[in-house]
């Protein structure tokens, strides 16, 4: 199983890269079509208000269908919610794209950890999912570097459209890797697979009490988590365009003493294009 857990490395380093890009990327990019702060709330809202229920739903799927096709199928979902985004402006569909990327990229998360508990020894399992986990938000932050890159006329780096196509064809890459070389583990046909799946059977309220707990928690950290994340980056543009620029325009001066050839690729990114 050694090389399930090489080709789920590899693959969560390709989605994390191109989470880092979206994350980072998309609040700027509503801002920057003129989507409203109000608009921007309820675009990030309905896509966390309907996570839930296909994240359960779909994992029960997996338990039934297997994880392997649903995992890269996920995984293609966020690919072309990606790759589509910087294309719209209208809040509806952008709303619509959010909502498809939010719920693919909550059920691939919640896959991951499965995926590897099924790929390891029990007692290797906390130690490779945080290798896992830890190089995946490592890529993170090489997606967040490629969104400062991101600007306008002829001398930017990137623009949104590139962006978010790499990031997509990022993760696409990633689908067909793990189509191609993970090696399924065939769980054995359990006597519900037979079973309609109704919201009843699917929804049900038979977990142990200390899951309940668990869950009351990770509700409340998830609540506070989506208050003040969703709108992070235009918090910080706003102080960087306004209180902080001297510390910015310090810094620019600085690296082009230090190292010009960088310094000429951080300041050809700038403010984002207005249109997409």
């Amino acid at each position: 199983m050694r090389r399930n857990v090489l080709v789920l490395i590899l693959v969560n380093c390709l989605f994390g890269l191109a989470f880092g890009v979206y994350d980072l990327a998309f609040p700027l990019f509503l801002d920057d079509v003129n989507v409203s702060l109000k608009g921007i709330g309820l675009v990030l809202g309905i896509g966390a208000a309907v996570n839930f229920f296909v994240v359960v739903y779909g994992g029960r799927l997996t338990d039934r269908l297997g994880r392997k096709g649903i995992y890269a199928g996920d995984l293609f979902a966020v690919a072309v919610a990606t790759a589509l985004t910087p294309l719209v402006s209208h809040v509806v569909v952008l709303a619509a794209l959010k909502t498809a990327w939010h719920a693919s990229v909550s059920l691939a998360r919640s896959l991951r950890g499965v995926l590897v508990y099924e790929s390891v020894p029990t007692e290797r399992f906390a130690h490779r999912f945080g290798q896992l986990a830890g190089l995946e938000i490592s890529a993170h932050g090489l997606g967040f570097l490629a969104v400062g890159f991101v600007g306008v006329g002829a001398g930017a780096v990137l623009s949104y459209q590139g962006a978010f196509l790499a990031s997509g064809v990022a993760v696409a890459v990633g689908a067909v890797l793990f189509l191609t070389l993970f090696r399924d583990r065939h769980l054995p046909a359990s006597p519900e697979s037979a079973v309609r799946l109704t919201l009843r059977s699917v929804f049900t309220l038979d977990l142990h009490p200390k899951l309940y707990r668990i869950m009351a928690a990770g509700s409340l950290a998830t609540f506070g988590f989506g208050v003040s994340h969703g709108l992070w980056a235009l918090y910080f543009r706003n102080q960087f365009d306004g209180p902080w620029a001297g510390d910015v325009a310090a810094f620019d001066a600085w690296l082009e003493r230090a190292w010009p050839a960088l310094a000429a690729v951080w300041t050809a990114g700038g403010r984002a294009p207005s249109s997409p």
